[in-house]
């Protein structure tokens, strides 16, 4: 229980309660705790959603498959991280499919437990409501990242945007290429022959995991360019 607690303080829906409210309400829920091994599926395209999922530990990645045949990682999620939260009062099906990209320990809850605990605690209900408000902010960064045309003005976009998350012109890059390739949705081999390319013109360094920002505003620029 302590290792769930612990997960649970890195959930947004958690995020107003204190550690003994935390043990209160979970000796309160009902649950269930899954576990998964690499590439298990959670959930299909198309299945019902019936309860949120907390992820306790590991990595499962939300991947959603083009008429084209195109496997695009719509999100990344580890410790804390919900997923179906929208979907579930919405009443829809899942709209992409949920994969275990490592060994992976996800927790479960039904609409009506989640319910139950809104009824009974205020400061749960400003974290679901944080929650949604989160979702709200994420989704418009997605149609901001659609709207760019070229593979220089997406890849400036991330670039910028983990330097304002990570507060440091030395970038680290916490996923593959492959993985940052289709969480921008281009292909792999034109990611890695943009990054080259930017670092001839002078405006990032590569180095293994890290790219290294050289000129701030000159990379500002190319998101208008």
């Amino acid at each position: 229980m302590e290792r769930i607690l612990a997960a649970l303080t890195f959930c947004p829906l958690f995020q107003k309660l204190s550690i003994q409210q935390m043990k209160e309400m979970t000796k309160e829920m009902t649950f269930q705790l899954a576990h998964y091994q690499k590439n298990d599926v959670l959930a299909i395209e198309g299945d019902p959603c019936t309860k949120i999922g907390i992820v306790i530990e590991g990595r499962v990645e939300i991947n959603k498959l083009l008429a084209n045949g195109k496997n695009v990682n719509m999100e990344t999620l580890s410790r804390g991280d919900v997923f179906g939260e929208v979907i579930l009062f919405l009443g829809n099906s899942y709209p992409a499919t949920i994969v275990a990209s490592q060994k992976s320990e996800v927790l479960f809850v039904s609409k009506e437990e989640i319910l139950k605990m809104l009824a009974l605690n205020r400061d749960l209900m400003e974290g679901v409501l944080h929650l949604f408000a989160q979702k709200i902010f994420l989704l418009n960064q997605k149609v901001t990242l659609l709207s760019l045309q070229t593979i220089r003005q997406k890849l400036t976009w991330y670039l910028l945007k983990e330097y304002k998350r990570q507060k440091t012109l030395e970038i680290n890059l916490e996923n593959s290429k492959v993985s940052w390739a289709e969480k921008i949705g281009i292909p792999r081999p034109s990611l890695s022959r943009e990054l080259i390319n930017m670092q001839d013109d002078g405006l990032i360094i590569l180095d293994k995991n890290k790219v290294k920002i050289v000129e701030l505003k000159k990379l500002e620029a190319c998101l208008y360019s």
